[in-house]
């Protein structure tokens, strides 16, 4: 749902966003954000090609526990804490799939301060597992189940650094989508 100080970019990712800062006269951000919005959409190609290790990549890696990401999904027992964990994390998860369809939408940008950045976005996954897919969860589709597809709410908090703009904190809700019933996938 936007409101009135959101208003909507289409950036080079293919993302589209929800600045919440246009409205308040930062012209600064626009850039920023949009850079931001370009390395969602990377997060989205690399998963859907999977591509794991750049998946990893868009992490912040740092030897300062203090300082060091986070990854939490309800499927995991614990917060990964550090970009070995969730490094670890992403490429078993990759060597489990055969493919992958990952799409971003609803996405909204919010610029926190100097160099930080929470974006909140709807993430629809279509996965196909090497193993059996009913611990993928989520609808099937196609003609005999070649993938599950599930939608999860993302809220990530990005920081700036040399190398890019990368995920400090990550968090991934379940959310049903009620266009997805079963007979929506039937037809």
């Amino acid at each position: 749902m936007r409101t009135g100080l959101e208003t909507a970019m289409t950036c080079t990712a293919g993302v589209d966003v929800m600045n919440a800062d246009a409205a308040d006269g930062r012209q600064e951000s626009a850039t920023d954000l949009e850079v931001v919005a370009q390395t969602l959409g990377r997060y989205a190609r690399y998963w859907s090609a999977l591509q794991m290790q750049e998946v990893a990549d868009l992490w912040v890696a740092t030897d300062d526990p203090g300082t060091a990401a986070t990854y939490v999904a309800e499927e995991l027992g614990d917060v990964l804490l550090g970009r070995p964990d969730i490094e670890y994390h992403l490429l078993r998860t990759g060597e489990r799939l055969v493919s992958a369809d990952v799409a971003i939408s609803e996405v909204i940008l919010r610029r926190l301060g100097r160099g930080w950045v929470l974006a909140v976005f709807l993430c629809r996954w279509e996965l196909t597992g090497v193993e059996t897919l009913g611990g993928l969860g989520g609808e099937l589709v196609g003609d005999h189940g070649a993938g599950r597809v599930s939608h999860s709410r993302v809220s990530v908090t990005l920081r700036q650094t040399p190398a890019g703009w990368r995920f400090a904190h990550y968090s991934e809700h379940p959310y049903f989508r009620p266009e997805n019933t079963e007979e929506d996938v039937a037809q």
